[in-house]
């Protein structure tokens, strides 16, 4: 893991130097900039060295990137003190086991969010000092976890949470990429359809995808995930102009807005979802 750790270390600082991006500690008197976030997300994207993935298990078994490899890169980028990660329980339960031999266990679902920013030192109404956390840049994320004990399961869910934050950043974007690839994913192409957005979109400001949500199929009457990615290589033009679309005109982002949309119907770990190509 050390010898992994330092190796991405080098790595990032070398591509920084490369870019001619700035360090923590070369912030303009110690305050990250948002242009300064912009630019430093592209050291996030980059993939990490071969021999660094793995298979992992925190609750939930993932392919990819140790958990402590995510978090030390996000540190290393913008800085401990640029940082804020927040954690709220939003479900939790206790699964009695059926077996006698077997354990209880608890699952635990978590909503994870990571700010970058700067903190910025007051003094209240009564002179004492506190602090503020200013944000520039939001992202949040879901992590599920589960465990024999409740504070495993909590620290698990996370755990996993933080990771999905990470994605949604644009970190592992290679993998994901792949991912979507194999035999695990079918895409149905060139479909129509009339959608019902069942809950508020993520958007995210950076990474891979622009945007997430659920929604409901109106003429199959079904719920399904729905995906914008950020970019399109197929049909580039149409897409980013449909983006731009979306940027200037929020309104068809609200949760239950009909949508008339162009999709490929695809089938990822036993979720349906409908990447979304065009809405008409």
């Amino acid at each position: 893991m050390s010898d992994i750790l330092e190796t991405d270390i080098k790595f990032i600082e070398d591509k920084r130097k490369d870019l001619n991006l700035p360090k923590p500690q070369d912030f303009e008197e110690g305050r990250i900039k948002p242009e300064d976030i912009e630019k430093l997300l592209e050291l996030v994207k980059l993939p990490f060295k071969e021999g660094s993935t793995s298979n992992s298990y925190t609750g939930y078994s993932s392919k990819g990137i140790k958990y402590l490899l995510q978090l030390n890169r996000l540190q290393q980028i913008f800085g401990n003190t640029h940082i804020k990660i927040e954690h709220k329980v939003i479900d939790k339960k206790l699964v009695e086991s059926k077996d006698p031999n077997k354990n209880d266990m608890y699952y635990y679902k978590t909503y994870v969010e990571i700010q970058i920013g700067n903190y910025t030192l007051y003094t209240d109404s009564d002179n004492i000092p506190k602090t503020n956390f200013v944000s520039y840049y939001t992202v949040e994320g879901i992590g599920w976890g589960k465990a024999v004990d409740e504070g495993t399961a909590e620290k698990n869910s996370k755990t996993n949470g933080i990771k999905d934050v990470c994605k949604y950043m644009g970190m592992l974007r290679d993998i994901y990429l792949q991912d979507n690839d194999d035999s695990d994913s079918n895409y149905n192409e060139g479909l129509q359809g009339e959608i019902q957005l069942l809950s508020q979109p993520n958007i995210y400001p950076s990474g891979t995808i622009y945007l997430k949500s659920t929604a409901k199929d109106i003429n199959k009457n079904k719920n399904i995930e729905i995906i914008i990615y950020r970019n399109n290589n197929y049909n580039e033009k149409e897409h980013k102009s449909m983006i731009q679309m979306l940027e200037k005109n929020r309104t068809h982002l609200i949760k239950g807005k009909n949508l008339k949309v162009n999709y490929l119907e695809n089938k990822y770990q036993n979720r349906e979802q409908y990447i979304i190509q065009k809405i008409n």
